[in-house]
């Protein structure tokens, strides 16, 4: 699981801001090993893929060139054979960009290794290095979990087990990802860790994280960006009035998110492409079955495109959704989509009978505790 996170984060393209193209150079030693054991620096760069190679010698090798004017991640790879390094597990990323980069072995695996002497290769060792620490107080069996030694789904309590794991995991990963970011505000790899706290906390919260960046991070392109996305954060946050909008039903007609006040409403935005959502249907079917007589409905919004309304349609009869199905069929451009600041689906937000925002990002058994807390403590559901 720690490996994940890791290798997820190494495809983002950090933006330097005000780096200049200059040359690169990577170093460092790995064991003592000898011919035919190779590095291998593989890596793409102006629509170029690129592949270099060094033979080891004693350990040590040495990779040149020219850089970007943004930092390229670039993977590492060591293979003991020379022969095949498709095959080798050994590998890490590297981020090209200016300057000594300097790798240092530290543990048994190249995972443990230090990258550093430039801004982002510094960035990205520490934030590794916080998000370690982060797991250091996980059980042994979290450990265990978090290394991809999963327990056998007979395990009893197994479902238990693993629903705790994955909220010790996402708390632990958010904690860190905070501090980073507070510790880091000059960091562009800051920035791109703030938006995974953006999409997934309270606006309160996040706010002032951003503030923090620095200057330079917050009138930089992508800051400003982010500035105008949590402006529409900030209209869609719990305690928010819905913003209203129109667009047509599966038949053309044309409907207002307005005309469900005095209901319960969990506006859901999906798509027939989406494997997630498909994969969250069957548990909205029951969801709408076991409320829909006690004041609450769902309102589905896709993000399909205008040359894929029968894929939408199709999805709709297969995965037998009874409720209201919208879409403007417009993708990532829909209205609905930009008024709500959509970023990522399936995403959804509760919303009262007085048009209030009361939850959002509820999937699973968090969506049924909400509506078990709003309808169960009623006393309107037996």
């Amino acid at each position: 699981m720690k490996k994940l996170i890791i290798a997820g984060l190494s495809m983002i393209q950090l933006t330097a801001f005000g780096q200049t193209s200059n040359k690169f150079v990577v170093t460092g030693r790995y064991g003592n090993f000898h011919t035919p054991a190779k590095a291998y620096l593989e890596y793409q760069m102006n629509g170029r893929s690129i592949l270099d190679s060094a033979v080891l010698v004693g350990g040590r090798f040495k990779f040149t060139g020219k850089a970007s004017s943004t930092p390229v991640p670039a993977e590492l790879i060591f293979d003991t054979t020379g022969v095949d390094r498709t095959k080798s597990l050994e590998q890490r990323t590297v981020y090209l960009e200016p300057g000594i980069i300097t790798f240092r072995m530290t543990g048994a695996t190249v995972l443990d290794a230090q990258i550093t002497g430039t801004p982002t290769n510094n960035d990205y060792t520490d934030y590794n290095n916080v998000v370690n620490a982060a797991y250091e107080d996980f059980s042994g069996e979290d450990k265990m979990i978090l290394n991809g030694k999963m327990p056998p789904e007979s395990t009893p309590g197994y479902e238990a087990k693993m629903e705790k794991f994955r909220k010790r995991y996402s708390d632990a990963t958010l904690h860190a990802n905070i501090k980073f970011v507070k510790s880091h505000p000059a960091s562009a790899l800051s920035l791109q860790l703030f938006r995974e706290i953006a999409y997934e906390q309270p606006y309160d919260l996040v706010m002032p994280i951003f503030q923090g960046l620095s200057p330079k991070i917050k009138d930089s392109k992508e800051g400003k960006n982010m500035a105008e996305k949590l402006e529409k954060l900030r209209v869609t946050a719990l305690g928010q009035p819905a913003p209203d909008f129109r667009i047509p039903d599966t038949a053309g007609k044309i409907v207002n998110l307005s005309s469900f006040r005095g209901k319960y409403v969990l506006l859901d935005f999906w798509a027939s492409w989406c494997g997630p959502c498909r994969a969250e249907n069957p548990h909205l079917v029951k969801t709408y079955n076991k409320y829909k007589d006690q004041n609450f409905t769902i309102v589905g919004v896709s993000l399909d495109k205008a040359n894929s309304r029968a894929l939408w349609l199709g999805a709709i009869k297969s995965d037998g959704l009874p409720w209201l199905q919208l879409s403007d069929l417009k993708f990532w451009d829909g209205i609905a989509v930009k008024t709500y600041g959509v970023q990522a689906i399936p995403q959804n937000f509760l919303i009262d009978p007085n048009g209030i925002i009361i939850g959002r990002t509820l999937m699973g058994k968090a969506l049924d505790a909400r509506l078990s807390e709003i309808f169960d403590a009623a006393g309107k559901v037996n």
